[in-house]
């Protein structure tokens, strides 16, 4: 499964840790996901 910026999980997650409540260490390791809330948080975009 391929995420990207703009996928609603990956918004979601990333509000969530904004907000305080997760860690981007508890957003699950799913095809590119974390990579891509990292590219989120970051504004930096990420190489798979």
């Amino acid at each position: 499964m391929t995420f990207t910026k703009n996928s609603r999980i990956a918004q979601s997650y990333a509000v969530l840790i904004l907000a305080g409540r997760m860690t981007i260490d508890s957003v699950p390791n799913v095809g590119n996901l974390r990579a891509v809330v990292t590219e989120i948080l970051t504004g930096e975009q990420t190489v798979a």
